[in-house]
């Protein structure tokens, strides 16, 4: 259904069902005992979700840099919250976007900010904070 949505153009419902479905989804597949086989499907609609979220992309490009910044990086976070290394990459392209447009902007301090609440919120998660250290210029050890 939800690359029905996402072919005929409807991107913003593909949007808010992926979002609700992230919501959601993660609380179920908690409870869940069928060997990963809900996640899998979940992560796949929310494939969608995040494809639905980049086509909406040049309706903002230009001359909504706020905007743009709310897309990529909702784009990563969503990406993160899959748990996957071929996510985490994904998520990291989406981030070089945030982070050119933050410069552009002369926001530096925002783009830190921003970066130091994802590893806060992702400790545990040693891929991705490896990618965020590189990603960022940091040296990792």
């Amino acid at each position: 259904m939800m690359e029905q949505l996402f072919d005929q153009g409807h991107y913003d419902a593909v949007i808010t069902i992926a979002g609700e479905l992230l919501e959601k989804g993660n609380s179920y597949v908690e409870t869940c005992d069928d060997e990963g086989d809900s996640a899998l499907q979940i992560s796949e609609c929310l494939e969608s979700g995040g494809r639905g979220r980049k086509a909406g992309w040049p309706k903002v490009s230009g001359n909504c840099p706020d905007e743009a910044l709310k897309i990529w990086c909702d784009l990563a976070e969503d990406q993160i919250a899959l748990t996957k290394p071929s996510a985490y990459e994904t998520a990291v392209g989406y981030l070089k976007q945030a982070r050119d447009i933050y410069r552009k902007t002369h926001r530096r301090k925002e783009w830190e900010s921003f970066v130091a609440v994802l590893r806060e919120a992702n400790k545990k998660k040693t891929r991705i904070i490896q990618n965020l250290r590189t990603l960022t210029g940091e040296k990792i050890i």
